[in-house]
């Protein structure tokens, strides 16, 4: 606990004592990101934001005039401009942009619009000025209001981890043409909890009761689960 830790590829190289820098007796970190200036940035239950400066080796705040507040996501843009999604909303740096709770996804497509998945209000499409340009949802049609990440792949496509199925956009100029895989395309659990694309451009995604492989090639889906030797879910 009020621990972060370094691991190199072999062991772990180097653990810092969080306490000290900490509000609170106890917290956890949600989410770690390394910025374009090697800081890292940490998401803290209950704390908000720390930043680790390396060069200085100094960890600091980052004062969002909220207390108590749970950081989920990070997401950092081209001009160096961090986007950080809580659960009362999306923030840059210290600007607060009053978007419905709670933020669990940021990714910028090809065309550099903000795709921003909340936890009970689906997806919000945003442009340069963060000004909603699309609200993607059940009452239209979307297939889950619940996002837990949202990919995107090395052509450019866009894969979300929602509730109810893995959702792809194949082109983010039309954001509304949407796939959803889910048990009838051979998905053995719907409800995906987070994606990774690997070398052979297969996408895998865990769910609550295993991990999942779309095999591009085959356009199918292989399920792993306890009985491969996959830790349950849940």
């Amino acid at each position: 606990e009020n621990e972060l830790s370094l691991y190199d590829g072999h062991q772990i190289s180097r653990r810092v004592n969080l306490s000290t820098y900490m509000y609170r007796s106890y917290s956890v970190i949600y989410t770690i990101e390394k910025d374009k200036n090697n800081n890292l940035w940490l998401g803290i239950n209950d704390e908000g934001v720390m930043c680790y400066n390396p060069q200085k080796d100094f960890f600091s705040h980052v004062d969002l005039d909220v207390d108590n507040l749970d950081i989920r996501v990070f997401y950092e843009d081209e001009d160096g401009t961090m986007l950080i999604g809580s659960e009362i909303g999306l923030y840059t740096y210290s600007k607060w942009k009053n978007w419905p709770p709670t933020v669990f996804a940021i990714m910028k497509d090809k065309q550099q619009k903000t795709w921003m998945g909340t936890l009970g209000s689906g997806i919000y499409i945003l442009d340069a000025n963060n000004k909603e340009l699309i609200h993607l949802h059940e009452d239209k049609n979307f297939c889950s209001n619940n996002i837990n990440q949202i990919y995107k792949d090395r052509q450019g496509g866009l894969w979300i981890a929602t509730y109810k199925g893995l959702a792809y956009v194949k082109d983010s100029n039309y954001p509304e043409q949407i796939e959803v895989y889910d048990e009838k395309n051979g998905l053995a659990d719907s409800h995906i909890r987070a994606i990774q694309q690997d070398k052979m451009g297969n996408i895998w995604v865990s769910t609550y009761t295993g991990i999942a492989c779309w095999n591009a090639y085959q356009q199918k889906f292989h399920n792993y689960d306890y009985q491969d030797g996959v830790p349950m879910g849940g």
